[in-house]
C-alpha cells in the first residue's frame, strides 16, 4: 500500500483513470492509500486519449504500426475536447 495526498480542482469532473468512474472529492486536499497496481492518475472531464495497442509487444518499435483505441472522458455538458 502506499499513501498519497491530492488535489483535483472543484468545478470540473475529474475520472479516476483506474477505475473509470468520476472521483466525487473535488475543491480540498485528499489523502488515500491506493495498492501497487493503482495509480493516483486522475483525467480531466473533458479529455481524449489515444493508446497504442501492445499487449502482443515486447518492444514499442514492434508495435509501432498497431492499432490505437481513444479513451473518452465527457465534461459535464457531455462533451470532449478531441
Amino acid at each position: 500500500m502506499q499513501e498519497i495526498d491530492f488535489y483535483l480542482p472543484a468545478g470540473k469532473i475529474w475520472y479516476n483513470y483506474q477505475s473509470k468512474t468520476i472521483e466525487p472529492v473535488t475543491g480540498r486536499w485528499v489523502e488515500r492509500e491506493l495498492t501497487d497496481s493503482q495509480q493516483g492518475l486522475f483525467i480531466l472531464g473533458g479529455t481524449t486519449i489515444a493508446l497504442l495497442n501492445h499487449t502482443d509487444c515486447l518492444a514499442l518499435l514492434a508495435c509501432f504500426f498497431n492499432p490505437v483505441h481513444l479513451e473518452v472522458y465527457l465534461d459535464a455538458d457531455g462533451n470532449s475536447s478531441g
